[in-house]
């Protein structure tokens, strides 16, 4: 990977020439974060992503990327060497169990999420490809009508005492193949 240098000493998640990097500085530092957007993008039967990434010194961690879909479903791509998706309450780390919201009737509900454990990114750039509806067929059934993702969330957080993790995204693409 690319070495993100002496910039990044006292970041936790910052972007660069349209990278995301998460860079703790050394190895008794931790901490990392999520960065999310919202999208619109119409989802069809042969639809891709595909992701660049990497990571250096890799110990305890965590790296995912989270699809969010108009059906309040979601998938995680995690790396499968790095803990779940979670976030941290004090000191206690919660992992992510799915998706919660607001029904038109004002009732709360709830969908479990799917996590996909997606190769261990290593000390180069790789690149990573899966099938969304593929991934979502297996994961929840039948693709649903006028099918969109609405947010991709990108998850890096650094918990080692021991190692610096370094890791970044160097672009997430979405093919509509025909």
């Amino acid at each position: 990977m690319p070495s993100t240098g002496n910039q990044f000493r006292t970041a936790k998640i910052k972007s660069e020439d349209g990278m995301l990097y998460l860079y703790t500085g050394d190895a008794e530092h931790t901490g990392g974060g999520e960065w999310s957007r919202t999208v619109d993008i119409k989802i069809n039967t042969n639809s891709l992503i595909e992701w660049k990434w990497a990571v250096h010194d890799s110990g305890d961690y965590q790296f995912w990327i989270r699809i969010g879909f108009n059906n309040h479903r979601s998938i995680y791509y995690n790396a499968s060497d790095s803990k779940a998706p979670g976030l941290y309450r004090g000191e206690r780390y919660v992992p992510y169990r799915g998706e919660k919201y607001r029904d038109r009737e004002g009732r709360l509900r709830f969908f479990p999420s799917i996590t996909l454990l997606i190769g261990i990114p290593r000390n180069k750039w790789m690149i990573s490809k899966r099938s969304i509806a593929n991934d979502y067929k297996q994961s929840y059934g039948d693709l649903p009508d006028n099918f969109r993702i609405t947010e991709i969330t990108i998850g890096m957080m650094d918990d080692s005492r021991v190692k610096v993790n370094e890791m970044g995204i160097e672009y997430i693409k979405i093919f509509n193949c025909l």
